[in-house]
């Protein structure tokens, strides 16, 4: 077994100064050092410490991408929610942005609002997308990204202009 000495707490200094949140510190610092430890060349290594933080650079990447990922995800279920506290100012302003919304959607190509009421108001898994559209997860993951893009876009579009939105080109309407 490789004795990792500082390398934890190298680890943790290179993910604090990357702004990571101190919470996921300790997680990431794990994560990289799992990985480390799976690799199988680690003895032909001439640095192992410069090999960790090119372990660490990607599990800091793909824990951007993921924290990117989920904030896309708020936005939208943001944008979608529907009425039901007991506020009632809360309740109108949530009614209020799912009109914005709907009107939004109904303005979206007809393939692009259907990807999205399937994945978010149906809830159908991105794997099931993939397969009925005969693409990878990949390609149905930029599609949604594409999609609430422009549908938060729309939303805004509907919002600025009381109501109505652009004509889309492509659906016609």
């Amino acid at each position: 077994m490789k004795d990792f000495g500082q390398l934890p707490t190298i680890l943790q200094k290179f993910f604090r100064s990357r702004r990571v949140p101190a919470q996921d510190v300790g997680d990431l610092t794990q994560e990289t050092l799992l990985r480390v430890l799976r690799c199988s060349r680690e003895e032909s290594l001439d640095s192992f410490e410069a090999f960790a933080i090119g372990v660490a650079k990607r599990v800091l990447c793909e824990y951007w991408r993921r924290a990117r990922k989920a904030q896309l995800h708020r936005d939208i279920s943001d944008v979608v929610e529907l009425a039901g506290h007991s506020n009632p100012q809360t309740d109108a302003l949530r009614r209020e942005r799912g009109a914005l919304c709907h009107k939004a959607l109904a303005r979206l190509p007809e393939r692009t609002g259907r990807l999205l009421v399937k994945r978010f108001i149906e809830g159908v898994p991105r794997t099931t997308l993939a397969r009925e559209e005969r693409v990878s997860t990949a390609a149905i993951d930029v599609r949604v990204c594409r999609a609430k893009r422009e549908l938060k876009k729309r939303v805004g579009l509907v919002a600025r202009r009381g109501g109505s939105v652009p004509m889309n080109r492509r659906s016609g309407q």
